[in-house]
């Protein structure tokens, strides 16, 4: 029976956590430095005294470079996997698939199309109707320029119920009924 994913992670913690403190211990890289005493500081910082020990430089060291390393290592095996790095946080690198963002770059696309294609259609309609305006604009245009006719205008001329009335209003009155008395 081949070995678990969990149980081979598990594996690999132990063997880095051991050969971290075997490294401490024996004083390897990145443990093998001497920093200076915390007497040789007149007035010491919090810094001073957290970096005058020899394993808190090594763990800050090794720190560091487990970062680098973790950075060189794991851009190449994103970009293998088909994922993109989203961000670096609290939960470590957010990754995005790249099958993911590539469906939403084709939803993007089809919405883009379809938007352009109603554009298009609007831009029709409205040419249709400047069309139709400006040759209603011409008719009319042309109906008024014409030679005047016998004919009345709408609104101008005797009407059948005009017949009854007298051309000036009684007692002075002007056409709206406002007058001298």
């Amino acid at each position: 029976m081949a070995p678990t994913r969990r149980i081979v992670q598990r594996v690999a913690a132990l063997a880095a956590c051991a050969l971290t403190v075997v490294a401490a211990v024996a004083s390897w890289w990145p443990f093998d430095t001497s920093p200076r005493s915390i007497d040789s500081f007149a007035r010491p910082t919090v810094w001073q005294y957290l970096f005058a020990d020899r394993l808190a430089v090594g763990f800050a060291r090794l720190a560091f470079a487990a970062f680098a390393l973790y950075l060189v290592a794991s851009v190449p095996a994103l970009v293998v996997a088909g994922r993109w790095a989203k961000g670096f946080g609290t939960t470590g690198l957010t990754t995005d698939d790249a099958v993911e963002a590539t469906k939403t770059l084709q939803e993007l696309t089809r919405q883009t199309d379809e938007l352009t294609a109603k554009l298009d259609g609007a831009t029709a309609a409205a040419e249709q109707a400047r069309g139709e305006r400006d040759r209603a604009l011409e008719l009319l245009s042309s109906f008024v320029a014409t030679e005047p006719s016998d004919r009345p205008i709408i609104g101008e001329g005797e009407r059948d119920d005009d017949a009854g009335r007298a051309e000036e209003p009684p007692g002075g009155a002007d056409a709206r009924g406002e007058g001298d008395g």
